[in-house]
């Protein structure tokens, strides 16, 4: 407490003792008085100080003027306060200050995650707020970043931000697989496909696995070992989170080789070296070998539809999926009739016909009729059928027709080879002659 004259100048000071202050004074003359003025705020320590809050007559203002002309006893009251401070290693904290004693104080932050999630893609650890502390006393308050549970200032605290350390945990497959990766923790499991990519806890156990195998359409992706912070042949691996972690899940791959023939139903090629389900690693060399087919040639390959032709076999480097088809031509007889007669004849006298079967084609021919027509204007005057065995490949049978004579007049001879169609031909159109 201190005591000033009327124009302000100190004239006493005092320390209270037991909360008690004495000062003695003149009578005032006139217009003189004393001022009474109450300390505030009275610092008893750093964190701990008394700010005046009244006078018994409930004015509240620190300093009071009297006019003594007895002993005059002032009453002055005084608040109790602690200072909250409140500290954390990221963020903007709030809430540091003076509470008044027993009143209760909240603190805050403005940011729960550090660095700011969209940098996240760049990092590899992160800071997660996790609680509010008492730093003397462990004792918790919550853990919401915008608000703490209520702090009783009975005393004064620091109440710290924990904040939790978290390890990116990046998984990636070689080559990339068109499968889901799976990861538990906490309890959950959560799956991506090709590829995984977050943040857990500093410590926390993490359960990471791929299928063994997966099998798109004509390759099969089969699970070798993990590479990377952890090397293992198990498809299935344990990780304990002491660090940021990347790990590849390597794949070999294999590729299907789809091996047909045309016309169906006939041999397939030879395959070198022969797989059962027609799947071969990656980088294979596989040799195909069409077979020699009676009754057949073989014409070409058509390998992912790009046509070889020229050679019996193809070596494929397995590096995609292939479909391969020997195509095969069968094998047929062409049957070609000629006919020599003379150009003109006497009127009913007999004479010959000479006809000539030629089989043109790559195999003999079944037995088969050969008809002769001779013809006027108005129709068919005679006909003769000519029966022929098989005929060999660029054999030629030849038959004489004996023909009555004829009355006067222009005939026409046509002949016609197999006009029952008992023998397939490479080509049906040329078994005519006129």
């Amino acid at each position: 407490m201190s005591l000033k004259d009327h124009e302000g100048n100190i004239i006493e000071s005092h320390e209270t003792i037991n909360g008690i202050t004495t000062f003695k004074v003149w009578p005032t003359l006139h217009e003189e008085y004393y001022l009474i003025e109450a300390r505030s705020p009275y610092n008893k320590s750093r964190n701990i100080r008394y700010v005046f809050y009244k006078w018994a007559d409930n004015s509240r203002e620190s300093s009071k003027i009297i006019r003594p002309s007895q002993d005059i006893t002032l009453i002055g009251y005084y608040k109790l306060q602690y200072y909250l401070k409140v500290e954390s290693h990221y963020g903007v904290p709030g809430g540091s200050g003076w509470y008044d004693d027993n009143s209760y104080a909240y603190v805050s932050l403005n940011i729960r995650y550090y660095p700011d999630p969209a940098e996240w893609h760049k990092e590899t650890t992160i800071y997660v707020f996790e609680k509010w502390i008492d730093a003397d006393t462990n004792e918790e308050f919550g853990s919401n970043y915008e608000k703490s549970q209520p702090i009783l200032m009975d005393r004064s605290r620091t109440i710290k931000a924990i904040w939790v350390k978290y390890y990116k945990l990046r998984i990636d497959s070689s080559p990339s697989v068109p499968g889901d990766v799976y990861v538990k923790y906490g309890g959950k499991q959560y799956s991506r496909e090709g590829e995984f990519e977050d943040f857990f806890k500093e410590g926390s156990k993490v359960i990471v696995w791929v299928d063994e195998k997966y099998e798109p359409a004509n390759t099969r992706y089969k699970f070798r070992e993990w590479s990377g912070s952890i090397s293992s042949e198990d498809n299935v691996i344990s990780i304990i989170m002491d660090g940021p972690k990347s790990l590849i899940a390597v794949f070999d791959v294999y590729y299907k080789l789809t091996v047909k023939v045309e016309p169906e139903g006939l041999p397939l090629p030879l395959v070198e070296p022969y797989s059962v389900d027609g799947f071969y690693l990656k980088g294979t060399s596989v040799e195909l070998t069409a077979r020699e087919l009676e009754g057949y040639k073989f014409v070409k390959w058509v390998v992912n539809d790009k046509e070889i032709v020229g050679q019996a076999n193809v070596v494929l480097c397995l590096d995609k999926p292939y479909t391969v088809t020997a195509v095969y031509e069968k094998l047929l007889p062409d049957i070609i009739v000629e006919c020599e007669a003379p150009s003109e004849v006497e009127e009913n006298v007999p004479f010959n016909i000479t006809i000539k079967v030629l089989n043109v084609g790559d195999i003999v021919t079944n037995a088969f009729n050969t008809l002769i027509n001779l013809c006027r204007e108005d129709g068919v005057v005679q006909q003769f059928k000519i029966s022929i065995s098989n005929v060999d490949p660029g054999q030629e049978v030849v038959r004489e027709i004996s023909v009555d004579g004829l009355s006067s007049g222009s005939y026409v001879i046509e002949v016609i080879g197999d006009p029952e169609d008992a023998v397939k031909e490479v080509d049906e159109t040329n078994n005519l002659c006129t």
